[in-house]
């Protein structure tokens, strides 16, 4: 059992493939230990192919961390199996935005805030159906609600398609929070 650090330069790569006393990468199996986009650990897990996991490894370590909570929060949304539906993902990051709410009481108090104090918010909130009021909010504005905060796209438009979500419903993919 030996630890590969990916991205890595082709010295490492070889210099694995030495330690290990292997002519190729075809030989050997892996497995994802650990992953900036814990979603992504399977995919990575199952790829054939040791150069693209290197090279989407070095995609991810270049991503800013805003933008790797959007991949988070879009790969929660939209959930892949394989590298090759996730890192296209990648390449839309800026149409997409994040907002620090985690909970439909989180997102509630943050609607609110725009137009009441910070009393009336309060008085509100104890009698307010905090998850109802949420989902009608990202109803409304075609958002998703992910662990990672809410994720919405930048042009206004639904996050998912509206035959998307009836295809992660179908699946159970998706996960109300």
């Amino acid at each position: 059992k030996e630890m590969l650090s990916l991205p890595c330069g082709r010295e490492g790569l070889d210099s694995m493939l030495d330690r290990l006393g292997v002519s190729g990468w075809s030989k050997l199996t892996w497995r994802c230990a650990d992953c900036r986009v814990p979603d992504l650990r399977d995919a990575f897990s199952m790829t054939d192919n040791i150069l693209y996991a290197n090279s989407a490894a070095r995609q991810l370590a270049e991503l800013s961390e805003e933008d790797v909570i959007k991949l988070k929060g879009l790969i929660k949304v939209l959930p892949t199996g394989a590298l090759e539906d996730a890192l296209p993902l990648m390449d839309h990051l800026e149409e997409f935005g994040m907002m620090d709410c985690r909970s439909p009481e989180e997102l509630a108090q943050y609607t609110l805030e725009d137009n009441l104090s910070e009393e009336e918010i309060a008085l509100l909130l104890q009698h307010l159906d905090c998850k109802s009021y949420a989902q009608a909010v990202i109803q409304q504005s075609g958002a998703e609600l992910t662990p990672y905060g809410l994720l919405y796209r930048s042009d206004g438009q639904p996050v998912l398609r509206q035959e998307q979500k009836q295809s992660q419903m179908e699946r159970g993919g998706m996960e109300m929070v």
